[in-house]
């Protein structure tokens, strides 16, 4: 057999599914989500009562997120959509610890001079934000 033949008949279908599953598996689970320890991941927003919260947090997503994750958060260019299920499912404390310690594979930098106030408010506002679909 050729090495032509074989690249393209063996070894390509190969690559270009592992390729596909590989990218769907990264796809469905932020690999941040497993550097968060259990004390974040179960913490609760003490502002999610609070109405302003959500206003505040739009502001201060429009100053510090919008630039990478869009105006409403539908995603730009590499970085994710907010508005999706995946981001919904996400728990409050794994937002804020997200926000404040960031995510360099995916250059999310780290908000760690906002205040712990701040990071909850601009939860409040992602977790305001619709579902697409």
């Amino acid at each position: 057999m050729s090495v032509w033949k074989t690249i393209s008949t063996r070894i390509l279908p190969v690559t270009v599914a592992t390729a596909v599953l590989g990218g769907t598996l990264i796809a469905q689970e932020p690999g941040w989500v497993k550097h968060v320890p259990e004390a974040d991941r179960t913490r609760t927003n003490p502002l999610v009562n609070q109405p302003d919260a959500a206003e505040a947090g739009q502001k201060l997503y429009g100053e510090k997120c919008a630039r990478c994750h869009g105006a409403h958060g539908e995603g730009k260019g590499h970085s994710p959509s907010l508005q999706t299920k995946k981001v919904h499912d996400l728990t409050a404390g794994e937002l804020e610890w997200v926000i404040d310690h960031g995510f360099s594979f995916h250059r999310m930098p780290a908000f760690d001079s906002l205040t712990q106030d701040q990071r909850w408010q601009i939860v409040s506002y992602v977790q305001s934000l619709p579902v697409s679909k």
